[in-house]
């Protein structure tokens, strides 16, 4: 779905999911929406919703009409502040911004903890090869080129214990294809070296920003 002022994109995420991107026709993201079907009468899926500089305010998932799993809140830093956790329309637990920051303290003093045995997930190559790849994969669309948009994506992504790269999200939008490109970049990235606490592979959480610049020269 295309106009002069909104673009609505259609990507069908399997049988049972159908997911709906709404952008400002040049610029930003508004929202996510997932479906049960094209005819968008069933939510149930990821959903999130952006402010009008693109960045993310909330988003989580739901089922079949109601909240479910956890859900997160956003400030003006695309700092996580709150935190609710829901099964299919209850709220099982809701943390504070107080609340997260006194679990971040309470895990950097963590006394069971042994620093020694501690790995922050790394690419292989470390962060100048990570820098390496992607600018050297990135290919900026030619539409983001047309609009002459310029700006910084973020996308949250996590490491998993295997070195794979999951859960991608995009966190602050600039326009569709750049958004659309930057994702698929880290979804294909080489595996890493997954983080490790007390010497075990864990789960790790990075943010990703890439800016990108264009001009009317951009093509040459």
């Amino acid at each position: 779905i295309e106009d002069a002022t909104y673009l609505g994109v259609l990507e069908k995420l399997s049988d049972t999911a159908y997911q709906w991107k709404y952008y400002h026709y040049s610029g930003s993201l508004i929202r996510i929406e997932t479906y049960v079907n094209k005819s968008l009468e069933i939510p149930h899926g990821y959903f999130a919703y952006f402010d009008a500089r693109g960045r993310i305010d909330s988003g989580g998932y739901i089922y079949n009409h109601q909240k479910d799993q956890m859900w997160f809140h956003f400030n003006d830093s695309i700092k996580i502040i709150q935190t609710e956790d829901y099964y299919r329309g209850t709220l099982l637990e809701r943390k504070t911004r107080e609340d997260l920051e006194k679990e971040r303290n309470d895990n950097k003093n963590d006394s069971s903890v042994d620093p020694k045995l501690e790995k922050e997930a790394n690419f292989r190559g470390g962060e100048a090869g990570w820098r390496k790849y992607l600018e050297k994969n990135l290919h900026i669309p030619d539409r983001t080129i047309d609009l002459l948009k310029s700006g910084t994506t973020m996308t949250y992504f996590m490491v998993d214990t295997d070195g794979s790269v999951q859960g991608i999200f995009l966190a602050k939008s600039v326009e569709y294809a750049i958004d659309e490109a930057v994702m698929a970049l880290i979804k294909s990235a080489p595996s890493w070296e997954p983080a490790l606490k007390n010497g075990k592979p864990v789960k790790a959480y990075r943010i990703q920003p890439v800016t990108v610049m264009t001009s009317d020269d951009s093509r040459n």
